[in-house]
């Protein structure tokens, strides 16, 4: 198969981002195992706020990478989500998606925790992009927090 023009060979992928990310002098550590099943790589990044971000490439996805983040929701919140009937769930949930509209992150909910992430693919996958993802997720992430806060 051929690569388009400015695409890059997945198997670059893993180490550029690795030394975009010691260039920036970014924490991060490599996960492997059960932690980075249905990957080819997944890097679990520190930020200097204390959010963890992973960067990894899903295992089918051979032209794209995904930088996301995990909110866990507090107990209290859980506990309020579940007393709520589905659809004022629902409506929390879609208050939440239209409030994180501005960010560019897609918001998915699982089972007591959020997911914010933001999908590159190589022929844009720059080092300014990859950073702008990661500063978009960190800002997603934060206000995912806060406004689950303000909701429940």
């Amino acid at each position: 198969m051929a690569l388009g023009l400015g695409c890059l060979p997945a198997h670059v992928v893993p180490a550029r981002i690795k030394n975009w990310l010691n260039a920036e002098k970014l924490d991060f550590v490599q996960l492997i195992g059960e932690q980075s099943r249905n990957t080819l790589f997944n890097y679990s990044i520190s930020l200097d706020s204390g959010t963890k971000i992973n960067v990894f490439q899903y295992s089918n996805k051979i032209d794209s990478i995904c930088v996301s983040a995990v909110l866990d929701l507090l107990p209290n919140h859980i506990k309020k989500l579940s007393q709520k009937s589905s659809a004022d769930r629902e409506a929390v949930f879609s208050e939440v998606r239209f409030k994180l509209a501005c960010v560019d992150a897609a918001v998915t909910f699982g089972e007591n925790k959020m997911v914010v992430s933001n999908n590159i693919y190589f022929d844009g996958l720059t080092k300014d992009r990859f950073f702008k993802a990661v500063t978009d997720i960190e800002k997603a992430y934060n206000l995912a927090g806060w406004i689950m806060k303000q909701l429940l």
